[in-house]
């Protein structure tokens, strides 16, 4: 039921993400440095975004002013989505990074991210 759940979600308003990845890189001197930003996947990961609601209580801070939502978007994605904290990917002229993850097991995978403007991979 759960995953039937979240397949309606998802078709209700698909998009096609095309997520980076990187990974740290011994540099041989005992410390790392970071790879190239590569491709996840060539066929890209249909999933929703949605803005970040207050019931989602693990994906806020708590602050002296009360709650406040730590990114302004989730991804929703299939159980099965290969998505992990770190990754990037563009959507509407704009650059996201993953920020956080909630897996449901066998059920779904929900990713909070936040954006950079104008596009672009993330230095450093």
């Amino acid at each position: 039921m759960g995953r039937r759940q979240v397949d309606a979600e998802i078709n209700s308003d698909p998009i096609i993400i095309f997520p980076e990845r990187r990974t740290k890189v011994d540099d041989g001197a005992g410390g790392w440095t970071w790879s190239a930003w590569t491709p996840v996947t060539e066929q890209g990961f249909e999933v929703a975004i949605t803005t970040a609601k207050r019931r989602l209580s693990d994906m806020i801070v708590g602050t002296e002013l009360g709650d406040v939502v730590r990114a302004p978007y989730i991804v929703i994605a299939r159980h099965d989505v290969d998505l992990r904290r770190d990754d990037q990917f563009d959507w509407n002229g704009d650059r996201f990074y993953v920020c956080g993850i909630q897996i449901k097991t066998d059920v779904q995978i929900t990713a909070q991210i936040d954006y950079f403007a104008g596009g672009g991979a993330l230095n450093g």
